[in-house]
């Protein structure tokens, strides 16, 4: 089941062996369908022109390879279409115009254009080495934009993958907390990876039939459940975990230190602190983003707050901290458990998300401030 899940039905096979998911097989032959339409109408309109030559486009991220195949090699220059031109060369025998690995091929962006002797040529040769630098940098090593492609192309399968694996894991009513983390950690791959080498993320790649907004919320609670960063084993120091606190949809985040919180209330009944699914996906709701790129800090944000303010309802508090090696700034909402309330519960997260330094300082000139950290 795992398997089908995670491989899904790679159902087109090529002559050369090589199989693709249905999804990027149709993506590949409507995008190259295009260009060939658009290759056709030029090449149509050179010959009524009467224009033996042609300027073929150049862009950033061709790819390359030997022969016809190394796009960045032949791309952005003159050609004869006829290849009788003793001034230029074969358009056919250099690009391998109406071939899969060449010009107008597999995936193929590049177009031409009519062109005429005596006019400028389409692209400086410094233009056309600018387009094929190195320009990117990931985790040390220099990239061209094709190279740097393709590690992103590698991760958005990869997303696709576990985004295949949730799907018909759920489907078939088993486990899918692997599949959630399996995403959460090509998720952040992803966002490393964009902002080490400045591109865009390109979400149209990483679709997947039957993946939207609600089994993405569904995957990002289940990747913190599987986090060893909320719904870690608690220490026996202090106490234990009751089997409330064990239940699939309460996760243990860390412990308080009851004797700072007494200035909140001096009725603390334990200093187990869990979050709920329910509140987890509220999150998620408002702040899209934080909980999954930020859940490492929320322990610390318990146990050593910066600051404890209080807030709008009782036995409630919000908590501020700022982490020195990146600047950031995080707000917590806690709702403490008292000698007033059920003894099943416990002490509970509201809301957590990262704010700004003008809500940071609203809340510490506004609020009344409980506690300071010395």
């Amino acid at each position: 089941m795992k398997d089908l899940s995670k491989n899904g039905l790679a159902s087109i096979e090529y002559p050369s062996g090589h199989t693709d998911y249905l999804d990027v097989a149709v993506r590949c032959a409507v995008l190259t369908g295009v260009n060939q339409t658009s290759l056709k109408a030029q090449e149509a309109l050179a010959e009524e022109m009467g224009c033996d030559l042609v300027d073929v486009t150049a862009h950033s991220g061709a790819r390359t390879g030997v022969g016809i195949a190394n796009h960045a090699g032949w791309q952005g220059k003159r050609y004869s279409r006829s290849g009788t031109d003793q001034k230029h060369p074969s358009l056919v025998s250099v690009t391998g115009y109406g071939t899969g690995q060449g010009l107008g091929g597999w995936n193929c962006r590049h177009n031409m254009f009519p062109a005429f002797e005596g006019t400028d040529p389409p692209y400086t040769q410094d233009e056309l080495d600018d387009l094929n630098a190195k320009k990117h940098e990931y985790n040390g090593q220099k990239l061209t934009e094709y190279e740097a492609s393709q590690v992103q192309r590698k991760i958005e399968r990869n997303i696709r993958k576990w985004k295949r694996e949730y799907i018909g894991m759920k489907a078939a009513g088993q486990p899918t907390d692997e599949a959630a983390a399996n995403l959460a950690h090509w998720r952040k791959v992803e966002k490393d990876f964009l902002k080490q080498t400045g591109l865009k993320q390109q979400p149209e790649r990483e679709i997947v039939e039957g993946f939207g907004r609600s089994q993405a919320r569904c995957a990002v609670v289940d990747s913190v459940r599987k986090s060893d960063i909320i719904n870690r084993p608690p220490s026996t120091a202090g106490g234990h975990i009751s089997p409330e606190s064990r239940k699939s949809d309460v996760q243990f985040v860390g412990r308080i230190d009851r004797e700072i919180f007494k200035v909140v209330s001096d009725g603390i009944t334990t200093d187990e602190v869990i979050i709920t699914d329910e509140r987890i996906g509220n999150i998620l709701d408002r702040h899209p983003k934080d909980l999954e790129r930020y859940q490492k800090y929320l322990r610390e944000i318990i146990e050593t707050p910066d600051y404890i303010v209080e807030a709008n309802k009782p036995a409630s508090a919000v908590l501020l901290k700022e982490f020195e090696e990146n600047g950031k700034k995080f707000q917590a909402i806690l709702r403490l458990h008292t000698n007033l309330d059920d003894p099943a519960n416990k002490n509970s997260i509201i809301t957590f998300m990262k704010i700004r330094e003008k809500e940071w300082k609203r809340l510490l000139n506004n609020k009344k401030v409980l506690y300071k950290r010395v």
